[in-house]
């Protein structure tokens, strides 16, 4: 089980590995395109998956892409496995 964020304490900095790329169509997309590593602070732990405030992007080599930074839910079938304080 997930550790969550509480009021309390510092958020959680946490590196989610994906099974396979985010799904962004060609224009207008949400995340950058090839998406499978993403960065950032833990907000929420569901049922379902993990909510994440994202500040970083990688691709399948490790290289960095451009995104803004985002909430967004990650839901646990799309997650291979999650590193904290990465």
């Amino acid at each position: 089980m997930l550790r969550v964020a509480s009021l309390e304490t510092e958020m959680d900095l946490i590196t989610a590995f994906l099974n396979t790329p985010l799904y962004s169509p060609n224009t207008n997309s949400h995340v950058p395109a090839g998406t499978v590593c993403i960065s950032g602070t833990l907000v929420h732990q569901e049922n379902g998956g993990v909510q994440i405030q994202a500040t970083t992007y990688r691709n399948l080599r490790g290289q960095e892409l451009e995104g803004a930074p985002q909430k967004l839910f990650l839901p646990m079938h799309k997650i291979d496995h999650i590193a904290f304080g990465e």
